[in-house]
């Protein structure tokens, strides 16, 4: 089934286009990697897809939905977004953060108790339900706002570079949590990474970007190959006896001048 269905989407930020012709399309229980250098337009594709950011001209369905058509609440109810840097205007504890996920939904105590109680427990948060968020460790604090996605329950999830200030076993769970959700909750789910070789693990597919338009898609180890990563990324890649990306290395000075002079 597919879950989201882009085409020739444009979009303007600040008077600049942003998206030029931009399409490609989400199944139901994947995980997508949206990766680009910076400036490639990937924090306003997801701005764009969580109606924050609007079309100029394209087509977007979210299902059999046209996007254009959904109300702002109807969307809420659909797509969860957790930009960069999320922001408390106040001071909240964790249980009420999460519980700000529930906002999109009719009133329902019980379903709402039940909703962030789950999500508390699958991001290991619940002795942590009643501390300030303030008081949380970078990763505790990533692990929040992901669970406020969860009590969401939404079909779609928007996530903008979610593991770029934590430390490499946090970013391995976070990114281990979301493969869970789409495997096993059905949820679709978009996540910006700078990180090649995280997305080459955790990812289904990649879609790369560059000055707003996609230059590759599909199957990491099909699309992170060689050429794309020198001429998209400027580097090269370290390989496993498998050929999977495991990391990255600068290219060597013969590299270099041949993609200069492209």
């Amino acid at each position: 089934m597919m879950m989201l269905r882009a085409e020739n989407l444009h979009c303007l930020r600040d008077g600049k286009p942003v998206l030029k012709g931009l399409g490609f399309e989400l199944a139901a229980g994947e995980v997508l990697g949206v990766l680009g250098p910076n400036g490639a337009g990937k924090s306003s594709l997801l701005l764009t897809l969580a109606g924050l950011l609007p079309l100029s001209s394209g087509a977007l369905r979210l299902g059999d939905t046209d996007s254009f058509t959904l109300t702002p609440l109807a969307r809420a109810r659909r797509v969860g977004y957790l930009p960069q840097q999320p922001m408390l205007a106040w001071p909240l504890s964790v249980r009420e953060l999460v519980g700000q996920g529930r906002f999109p939904h009719p009133a329902d105590p019980e379903a709402d108790t039940n909703a962030v109680d789950a999500a508390l427990l699958r991001t290991e948060l619940t002795t942590l339900a009643e501390r300030d968020v303030a008081t949380l460790s970078g990763g505790e604090r990533a692990r929040a706002h992901l669970a406020r996605l969860l009590a969401g329950r939404h079909e779609l999830l928007l996530c903008d570079e979610p593991v770029a200030a934590l430390e490499p076993f946090h970013q391995l769970a976070f990114l281990a949590l979301l493969q869970s959700l789409a495997r096993e909750g059905g949820s679709s789910i978009i996540v910006v990474l700078h990180d090649l070789a995280l997305a080459a693990r955790w990812c289904d597919r990649v879609l790369v970007l560059a000055e707003g338009r996609a230059v590759a898609s599909g199957a990491p180890d099909l699309v992170l190959d060689d050429e794309l990563l020198a001429s998209v990324f400027r580097v090269c890649g370290t390989r496993d006896a498998n050929s999977r990306l495991l990391g990255l290395a600068p290219l060597n000075r013969q590299d270099r001048l041949r993609i200069a002079g492209e």
